[in-house]
């Protein structure tokens, strides 16, 4: 490493690889949800009814407001899957959550009063060891959502959204 990136480096220190690694969703199995404005209260209203009971919403973002860092403190769940981080710098928060109703109101209480960012930047929903919703640059990037999701509740989020969705799936993934 030459010197111009060693100051680099103590300036904008990189995570470490360990944290880096994590779960991801399985790309060549997925349902893509078109790009565009999302309202972030519509969306925290009808997450939970796409997935099982006891998934986990993970939130990451670098500038969550404190009053929403309390509130996902707050809910924290006991036991975790680490997800593979969308941020490399500068370090991000992550709260992993219980992907309910009642959680999630909360959450959209919070999102009347703050930016989407001070919210969050990604939004992931998991299960045991698989991600089955990533959501990277939440509110105007697709959103991906596992094919192991019935097609029929992927329609109903996204007729609720507004929005369409279309095989996402990437041949040869090699996750």
């Amino acid at each position: 490493m030459g010197l111009f990136e060693r100051i680099i480096e103590k300036i904008f220190p990189s995570l470490p690889e360990e944290e880096l690694v994590g779960i991801t969703l399985d790309m060549s199995a997925c349902w893509e949800v078109a790009k565009g404005r999302k309202d972030c209260q519509i969306c925290f209203r009808e997450l939970p009814k796409l997935f099982p009971q006891r998934a986990t919403l993970c939130i990451e973002g670098t500038s969550i407001a404190n009053e929403v860092k309390s509130y996902l403190d707050s809910h924290r769940v006991k036991q975790i899957t680490k997800v593979q981080l969308g941020t490399l710098w500068p370090r991000p928060a992550v709260y992993h959550v219980p992907c309910d109703e009642q959680t999630l109101s909360g959450i959209m209480e919070l999102a009347e009063k703050h930016a989407e960012p001070e919210i969050c930047d990604h939004i992931y929903v998991y299960k045991g060891q698989e991600v089955l919703f990533e959501w990277n640059d939440a509110f105007s990037q697709p959103i991906y959502i596992s094919k192991k999701v019935p097609e029929e509740k992927v329609k109903v989020f996204c007729e609720a959204l507004g929005c369409s969705y279309k095989d996402g799936s990437v041949p040869d993934w090699p996750g």
